[in-house]
Order: structure tokens, then C-alpha cells, then sequence
């Protein structure tokens, strides 16, 4: 009886206890449930609004999420922010910088909805309606689960070499990820996606008057094409 019983204690920890490797990325998958990304012009500002989703079947408790904004990117320019000027960095108007924590407590099956206002600088290294330009921001997340600590990580949260690490390149020339080093040696459970926001100078208004005018010119053309062939097309009395 008494073996029994431990055996029922263990197969209820075990299913309580997070799993590891695939099971425990598709989980990571699920977390991130939305983004609404702004695209701002320099000096303006803009609302990242983040929704994220507990898959668990229990709750995520003590849990922390910091989004960091560290590199810009352009078609010829990639840099991370200590290359930009301090007073040119696009921050978040909540924290007064690049890095914003919050604090929250997430019940199994629900979601939680964080938002940050992001200010930017006539300054800030921008992008044009012709040539898009970017800012990554990276997600940490810890949290409790069971009384079990768990932490993932976007791109941004690693180093170089150990993102190599995570995802290295296979004799076949393609790429897998290796859960092993994720978890036992870095001791985080899953990837998250970095996420984005845009910083870009507005279309030229000239572009606009021009592209009116051209629908304009051509809706005028298709009304006088069509009335003078439904003038032939008309029976004669």
C-alpha cells in the first residue's frame, strides 16, 4: 500500500512538473499570444503592446518579463545601441531607458497585456519610406511554476557564440536546435521571438498629391471609355 501510494505521489509530480526539450518549446511558442508594433518618425512617439498567454495548466506565479531594445537595423547599418549616441537612443518613456520589467501573476489559460510608450529623437538613427529601418527588442521571462523556476530568452537575451550554440549547423548544412545546451548548460526551457518596432521618416507629400492625382486621371479615363462604348452598345428607336 505504502509503495503505492509513492508511486501515485510521483506520477502527480511528475505530471505538475514542466517538461523539457520539444514539449516545453511548444509551450514557449504559445506564450507571446500578440504584438501591435509601432512605426514612429523621428521625435515622435509610438505603443509596443505585448499580450502574452500561460499555457500551463497551473499558474505562473513571481513572474518578471524585461524587454530590452538593443540593435538597429537598416538595409546597409546594423548596430547595437552603444554604438548610438545616448541622446539619440529611442527609450521607453515608462522607464526613462531601453529596459522595462514588469511584475504579474498569470492563472493557467490567461492573458496579460503590457504596454510601453516608446519616445524618439530627431536624432535617433532612423530609416525613409524607400529604406525601412528597425529596433529589436529582446524578451526575458522567469517565472514559478509548481514551485519550479523557468526561464526563457529571445535572441537578444544570448551571446553570439551561444546562440550559435543553440541552434548549430548540421554536417547537411542546415540548422536544429539543441535543447541540451538550452537547458542544461545556459538553464533556460525555450526560445521566445524578438520583437520590433519601426523608427522611419512619414511618405513625402508629394507622393500623395501624385499618386491622387494619377487615380483621379485614370478614373476619369475608365468613366469616358465606358460611356462612349455603352453609347455604341445602344439599341437604335
Amino acid at each position: 500500500m505504502k509503495v503505492l501510494i509513492f508511486l501515485m505521489v510521483i506520477c502527480v509530480m511528475l505530471a505538475s512538473a514542466p517538461a523539457y526539450g520539444a514539449t516545453q518549446q511548444a509551450q514557449a511558442n504559445m506564450i507571446v499570444r500578440s504584438l501591435q508594433s509601432p512605426n514612429i518618425s523621428p521625435g515622435g512617439q509610438g505603443s509596443l503592446t505585448i499580450t502574452l498567454f500561460n499555457p500551463y495548466n497551473q499558474t505562473m506565479q513571481q513572474s518578471h518579463l524585461t524587454l530590452s531594445i538593443y540593435s538597429f537595423s537598416s538595409s546597409t547599418v546594423h548596430k547595437g545601441m552603444s554604438s548610438i549616441p545616448p541622446d539619440s537612443r529611442p527609450y521607453f518613456v515608462n522607464t526613462g531607458g531601453q529596459n522595462a520589467t514588469f511584475t504579474f501573476t498569470l492563472v493557467s489559460g490567461g492573458v496579460e497585456r503590457f504596454t510601453l510608450l516608446i519616445q524618439t529623437n530627431y536624432s535617433t538613427p532612423h530609416g525613409t519610406f524607400f529604406s525601412q529601418a528597425v529596433y529589436t527588442v529582446s524578451l526575458y521571462l522567469s517565472f514559478l511554476i509548481n514551485g519550479t523556476h523557468i526561464r526563457m530568452g529571445s535572441k537578444g537575451v544570448f551571446t553570439a557564440s551561444e546562440w550559435n550554440s543553440i541552434f548549430p549547423t548540421d554536417p547537411a548544412g542546415g540548422s536544429y536546435m539543441n535543447y541540451t545546451y538550452l537547458n542544461r548548460t545556459l538553464g533556460y526551457a525555450g526560445i521566445l521571438p524578438d520583437i520590433s518596432f519601426g523608427v522611419n521618416t512619414a511618405s513625402p507629400l508629394y507622393l500623395f498629391i501624385a499618386s491622387g492625382s494619377l487615380a483621379a486621371f485614370f478614373a476619369v479615363v475608365a468613366f469616358v471609355s465606358y460611356s462612349r462604348h455603352a453609347k455604341r452598345r445602344k439599341p437604335s428607336g
